[in-house]
């Protein structure tokens, strides 16, 4: 959660501060984890790389691409089934509807989250681009500032 997340849900009050940071942290934990079976995509291709099989590498790259769509949509049905998981770890009744809704809105995120963070994270590196994450992290950081 940012500073900017818990200035605006604080200013809402305790509990939509609360539903925030658990609802950010329970997206966070779903996209990190699904992120960790993306990193094969850089093994894959650092291997046909290693082997001189450059031809190999755009299809392991779509290859990555429809896995990061496939595990986006179990991530959004997952984040869409909030609820009982959150009641079944302890989560206060009270809470879980808000975080439900918090939840509702950043699942619409996990397509893009798992593309650009995942597979872009993974592959960039392996052909020897990584300088290209820092750019667009410089210009991404730029254009919210303006």
């Amino acid at each position: 959660m940012s500073i900017t997340d818990a200035l605006l849900l604080g200013s809402l009050g305790s509990s939509a501060l609360a539903a925030g940071g658990l609802g950010a942290n329970l997206f966070f934990t779903v996209v990190s984890l699904l992120q960790g079976v993306l990193t094969s995509v850089s093994v894959s291709v650092s291997h046909a790389r290693g082997a001189q099989d450059e031809q190999r590498v755009p299809d392991i790259y779509w290859t990555g691409f429809l896995l990061s769509l496939l595990l986006s949509i179990s991530a959004f049905v997952l984040l869409s089934f909030a609820d009982p998981i959150l009641l079944a770890v302890g989560t206060p009744t009270l809470l879980v509807h808000d975080i439900v809704k918090y939840t509702g809105v950043l699942r619409w995120a996990t397509a893009g989250s798992l593309i650009a963070t995942g597979l872009m994270r993974s592959f960039l590196p392996a052909i020897g681009a990584a300088r290209w994450l820092l750019w667009v992290a410089l210009g991404g950081a730029l254009s919210m500032v303006s």
